[in-house]
């Protein structure tokens, strides 16, 4: 795809964006073809609409990692291209092809159910440690 269409490219400087956004097509397409979104996302979703602004500590990195493994493509996709790769949110509209807006909203409910599975997973933890010593 990227050779057939590399004379669309107008702009040099767009390379990253305009790659990002055939690998993520291609990508899309093969899900879609596989997976049907769940409602269960959507419920998840609407229940956390009261939630605080979430961060993460360094030592939670592969709980972090696992807890992104367990999110929609759609919200994975919109972390991973801010935090990890470092695109704005802008950016990330362009590559995704939704309104800047969606992507801030994607982000924002993504950390949420990210927080919310740390904490979970920190709780269960808790309980086996005190079980353990017991």
């Amino acid at each position: 795809q990227v050779i057939g269409s590399i004379r669309k490219l107008r702009d040099p400087n767009s390379l990253p964006l305009w790659l990002y956004r055939i690998a993520r097509s291609a990508a899309m397409s093969h899900w879609r073809e596989r997976y049907a979104r769940s409602e269960t996302q959507a419920d998840q979703e609407r229940a956390l609409e009261t939630a605080e602004e979430v961060t993460f500590t360094r030592g939670e990195a592969d709980a972090v990692h696992w807890a992104l493994s367990q999110l929609s493509p759609e919200h994975r996709e919109v972390l991973t291209l801010h935090f990890l790769e470092d695109f704005s949110v802008d950016e990330v509209a362009g590559i995704v092809g939704v309104p800047a807006g969606t992507v801030k909203s994607r982000i924002y409910y993504a950390k949420r159910l990210v927080r919310q599975m740390l904490d979970k997973d920190a709780k269960c933890h808790e309980q086996n440690r005190r079980g353990a010593e017991g």
